[in-house]
């Protein structure tokens, strides 16, 4: 008996610590929004407080996986309200950013504070950025390119190096 109630007691403990978690509900994968538009973010908590919100564009691996910094984030003063209005009309900072982003791409998502086990979205698409399909095909190649020269420049340098020592013995 003892140890149940030891059991209770720890659970009920470890909960009122334990970091509440907001599910981000809006946007979702069917979601498009468009630069220079208002948009609801909508998301179920139990938390309270104040918390960051950030907008990234990640293309490869899971939201969760992104090292980039966002390019956009917002204080949302009260979490436990579920919902604010993220502003993507264009500010001077926002059209300088646009520049760098698909006219069209669906490798956006939300994410509310600063630690990686706290909540993401799920990706969803922003329409209205600068970067045509072929610019951003053409930055890939660039890339790919560059770290091709990159391999073979090692493997010269490891050849001439096993070349000099079989020379020198």
């Amino acid at each position: 008996m003892k140890s149940v109630i030891f059991v209770l007691l720890v659970t009920l403990i470890s909960s009122c610590f334990a970091e509440k978690v907001m599910n981000i509900t809006n946007p979702n994968m069917q979601t498009v929004w468009q630069f220079g538009q208002i948009y609801e973010v909508d998301w179920v908590t139990e938390a309270t407080g104040s918390e960051t919100l950030a907008l990234y564009y990640f293309e490869n691996g899971k939201p969760e996986e992104c090292q980039n910094k966002p390019f956009m984030s917002i204080n949302v003063p009260h979490v436990e309200l579920g919902k604010v209005f993220f502003d993507l009309r264009a500010t001077q900072e926002l059209q300088e950013v646009m520049k760098e982003l698909p006219v069209q791409s669906n490798n956006y998502f939300l994410h509310f504070g600063t630690s990686k086990d706290s909540s993401y979205s799920t990706r969803f698409t922003i329409s209205g950025g600068k970067l045509t399909e072929q610019d951003v095909a053409n930055a890939k190649n660039s890339k790919s390119a560059a770290s091709t020269y990159a391999f073979t420049a090692v493997i010269a340098i490891i050849v001439g190096i096993m070349t000099t020592i079989v020379n020198v013995l």
